[in-house]
């Protein structure tokens, strides 16, 4: 029978996921912190993994499918790139290899090619100038893609411009 701790603690975890889906790690960490706010015994540490476990089995965390959908929400609604993305992931908790796998499934050369011209036509750099080039590369290096990718598209998009100037 579950203690009234257990119980406390399990209701804090339900609460915090009502807001949105949450990896492990979050949920171990506002665990760790209700336990210090509350002052409950410092052997409530050791109800955690069991209240994670529960949770799992309700099917409330599954990690590897909350990764692939922020990977995707992150690459198709808020333009950002593999290297963003996967330092946001780290942040939050998420494991590694998980991230690294569902990035090199989800994140393909197609889709962010796709992003950067969205990009190019949502800001419409004059990419003629020296430094309005450099400074839209910065632009999509801060937002995770890679510098070489950057630069080709940035040439490939700039040479398509100047024909069809002509």
């Amino acid at each position: 029978m579950p203690s009234d701790i257990e119980k406390a603690l399990f209701q804090t975890a339900l609460r915090y996921l009502g807001y949105r889906d949450r990896f492990k790690k979050e949920i171990e960490t506002r665990l760790k912190k209700e336990i210090i706010k509350r002052k409950f015994p410092e052997e409530s540490l050791n109800l955690i993994p069991s209240i994670l476990t529960k949770l799992e089995k309700a099917g409330l965390i599954n990690d590897p499918e909350l990764i692939g959908v922020y990977i995707k929400t992150q690459q198709e609604s808020k333009l950002r790139g593999p290297y963003f993305i996967k330092q946001k992931l780290l942040q939050m908790g998420a494991p590694r290899e998980l991230i690294d796998s569902a990035i090199k499934e989800i994140c393909t050369q197609e889709s962010q090619e796709i992003a950067i011209e969205k990009l190019l036509k949502k800001h419409k750099p004059d990419l003629q100038d020296f430094k309005a080039r450099n400074k839209f590369q910065r632009f999509l290096m801060y937002r995770g893609f890679n510098s070489i990718f950057c630069q080709s598209k940035i040439v490939k998009y700039r040479n398509l411009t100047k024909t069809t100037k002509k």
